[in-house]
């Protein structure tokens, strides 16, 4: 069995929403840096993965997560 990647949104940092199951973490993590765009100050946005033994792993994005944007490789 394959990790599941999630995104858990915190409404003005009291609302918490699940977003997933997302295939791979990439695109857990493109997701993220989406929903951020739109999310105001008071928004949080946390990642979950759920190994293949069930267990929950909860964590938060490093700031620069948010301002990185990807080389454009194509010309």
């Amino acid at each position: 069995m394959e990790k599941k990647h999630y995104l858990i949104e915190v409404d003005e940092g009291i609302e918490p929403y699940v977003h997933g199951l997302f295939k791979t973490e990439d695109e857990c993590d493109e997701e993220g840096r989406r929903m951020r765009r739109t999310q105001g100050m008071d928004d949080c946005l946390f990642w979950a993965d759920v190994d293949d033994r069930g267990v929950l792993t909860v964590g938060s994005y490093m700031a620069g997560f948010f301002v990185y944007e990807p080389a454009d490789h194509g010309t």
